[in-house]
């Protein structure tokens, strides 16, 4: 997931390289993800399955907290792969859903070198 999520940071050089050539403008993005339970919504009249529930609530909450062209993560994901050591974890707020809901957020970085 990680991996992933970074090859798609990465990617992004050599979309808005594409995007210049063909005259459009630049695109810039942000990444979070949390882990947690989901609901799935399967709709008759639509090919696409839709998830739900407080942890996509959380996932788009904390995606303001991201730097252009970056990644964060909830507590809840941080506690699973914290130990991943090609990567660098930084909290970088507390997010308040309520006086009782606080979590962690963290940014993620691929280590280099």
């Amino acid at each position: 997931m990680l991996k992933c999520c970074m090859d798609m940071l990465n990617s992004r050089i050599k979309i808005n390289e594409r995007l210049t050539h063909e005259k459009l403008p630049e695109v810039s993005y942000r990444i979070s993800a949390t882990f947690g339970p989901v609901r799935v919504a399967i709709i008759a009249t639509s090919t696409i399955d839709d998830i739900f529930g407080t942890t996509v609530n959380k996932c788009a909450k904390i995606n303001t907290l991201a730097s252009p062209n970056g990644m964060v993560i909830g507590e809840s994901l941080y506690d699973k792969i914290k130990g991943i050591e090609s990567y660098i974890f930084e909290k970088v707020a507390n997010y308040d859903i309520d006086s009782e809901n606080k979590f962690g957020v963290y940014s993620v970085k691929q280590k280099t070198g």
